[in-house]
């Protein structure tokens, strides 16, 4: 489905929440091709913990029972749909997508029902669904995070402002990589889906970073709005904000608003203040509709949105702190 997003230079988009997550095709086990669990479990024996593996093709012949020549003959047919020469090369973690193709060509659905089963393919719901426990993770942890006043008066008085003490204290309380750990343990344990499949859901997390679909500094905007107003409470100025007030520059505060404008207008929000929440639904759900999985032209949508999320939550004005 086609997902306008231009309109006259603005961007034009309409609310959205992905459908119920379901990730499996309710083929029962015992419907499965013979050759098909054989080719999936071998290639779950082989998932590193980095969520890295291979397959050849030669292999992947062999354990699905296939004629060679139904095998290649399925991966011309579709080679405007896969990489065909990663496909004479074998397949990997990074073209699962093309095996699975292939094997549907030949099976039927039943072929992403074997690998997504054990766990060496995520398809668009279940990695939405991932997406989902990622963000609700990480908002559990900024609300039930316990700010240490003296800590950080100590290193903001350390940076010297509260803008430089920000990221040392991020740094040394919000950890995206155990979050990540615990986001694709909950999620895979849920589903039923065995220890492989934790790997595999922990690397497209990561991946998720890695592309810049998601960021540090967005995953945990709520903390640094939070610690910011702990700051104020303590006493502390922040130089940027009281410019805002009136204290700075004019270009300080014209590029101040043109950055705001410019982020309102990308996640589609009005020009007046918005409650906090209101902001986070709004990420969340344009991330998640534009996730390259969704939308394979969303990639460069998703990093301005993950930007412009970033520039509005984490400095709130009067009126976006509720």
């Amino acid at each position: 489905m086609e997902m306008p997003v231009s309109v006259t230079g603005t961007y034009y988009l309409e609310p959205f929440l992905p459908p119920a997550i379901s990730c499996m095709v309710d083929v029962p086990m015992s419907d499965l091709p013979r050759g098909l669990d054989s080719l999936a479990q071998t290639i779950c024996t082989r998932i590193e913990e980095e969520g890295n593996w291979g397959v050849s093709s030669d292999e992947v012949i062999s354990l699905a029972g296939l004629d060679p020549a139904e095998f290649w003959r399925s991966a011309h047919v579709l080679r405007d749909r896969i990489g065909f020469c990663d496909a004479v090369d074998g397949f990997t973690q990074d073209t699962v997508g093309d095996l699975v193709t292939i094997m549907e060509r030949i099976f039927g659905p039943a072929a992403e029902e074997a690998l997504s089963r054990a766990g060496a393919f995520m398809p668009h719901p279940l990695r939405l669904g991932l997406m989902g426990e990622l963000f609700s993770r990480a908002e559990a942890f900024v609300a039930s995070h316990e700010i240490s006043n003296d800590e950080l008066a100590s290193m903001i008085r350390f940076a010297g402002s509260i803008g430089r003490a920000l990221p040392i204290y991020m740094e040394v309380h919000a950890d995206p990589g155990q979050l990540i750990k615990e986001s694709a343990e909950a999620f895979t344990e849920s589903r039923g889906i065995p220890e492989a499949g934790r790997f595999t859901a922990a690397r497209f997390l990561r991946e998720l970073f890695s592309r810049h679909i998601v960021d540090t500094r967005a995953l945990f905007a709520g903390l640094e709005r939070r610690l910011r107003e702990a700051a104020r409470r303590l006493g502390f100025a922040d130089p940027q904000e009281e410019g805002r007030a009136g204290g700075g520059s004019r270009e300080e505060d014209a590029g101040g608003s043109d950055r705001r404008t410019w982020a309102r207008r990308v996640l589609g929000l009005p020009s007046a203040p918005v409650p906090f929440d209101m902001l986070r639904r709004r990420y969340r759900e344009l991330i998640m509709r534009f996730h390259p999985d969704v939308n394979p032209s969303g990639l460069e949508r998703c990093k301005d949105i993950t930007a412009a999320y970033s520039a509005l939550a984490s400095r709130p004005e009067e009126g976006e702190r509720a």
